[in-house]
């Protein structure tokens, strides 16, 4: 579970009341921008090919396009915002974040919460079911229980409510984990195998052997498995 996403869920649902729809829009927007610009980091490996003043500039108003959205959700949920039901309209309003941010020419799904459990094998199974917004709608609402039961009047219901939630889930992804692996008629076993390499490293023609090498390796870990296609990354 995102536990780190914990203290932003407590500050939206208890000063949602006291704070102006402006002032919940510059707390998404700033929120937006240290996440988006934290996930596009990565933008600054390209230093050897694009000077680092046009980075910069990418960089930084790709991040402020990308976090407006999270400043018209926060502005959002503060409008539509009533104490009974915030545990369920925040969660509403984060998805509708994510698949606002997914369309157009400029789209992005980085940092979605979604792909946050990529290793988290047992609630990774929902996937199949509800889709990525849909896991981020699960993880944003079980933040929100937890947040419910530490504000709330009615502790105890919150907690018999999260316990009855975290059984149920649990249970249902170890079924679909362990008993109820797919079984579609036509589908085949994909491997696919993306070993991590810098920017500077795959661009150098130099080490293209060296990554085929790898890549070649790494298949042959695998050769006792019943894969029916295996997929190479781009770099190759």
């Amino acid at each position: 579970m995102p536990i780190a996403l914990l203290p932003l869920i407590y500050d939206l649902m208890v000063s949602v009341e006291a704070e102006s729809h402006g002032s919940m829009f510059k707390k998404g927007v700033i929120f937006g921008f240290i996440l988006l610009g934290l996930s596009h980091l990565w933008l600054f490996e390209l230093t050897p090919w694009a000077p680092i003043a046009g980075i910069a500039l990418l960089w930084g108003s790709y991040s402020i396009f990308l976090s407006i959205f999270y400043g018209i959700g926060f502005y959002l949920f503060s409008l539509i915002y009533t104490r009974h039901l915030r545990w369920l309209i925040l969660p509403l309003v984060w998805v509708l974040i994510e698949w606002a941010r997914s369309y157009g020419p400029l789209a992005n799904t980085v940092s979605s919460l979604g792909y946050s459990q990529v290793l988290n094998q047992g609630l990774l199974q929902w996937a199949s079911l509800i889709g990525v917004f849909g896991l981020s709608f699960f993880l944003v609402l079980f933040s929100c229980i937890i947040i419910e039961c530490l504000i709330s009047k009615h502790r105890i219901i919150w907690i018999l409510f999260l316990i009855i939630v975290t059984v149920s889930c649990t249970s249902v992804s170890y079924y679909m984990f362990f008993f109820n692996p797919p079984t579609s008629v036509g589908s085949i076993e994909i491997l696919s195998i993306q070993p991590n390499y810098s920017q500077k490293f795959k661009m150098d023609p130099k080490n293209f052997d060296q990554i085929q090498l790898d890549l070649i390796m790494q298949t042959r870990i695998h050769e006792t498995r019943k894969t029916e296609l295996i997929v190479w990354p781009e770099i190759i």
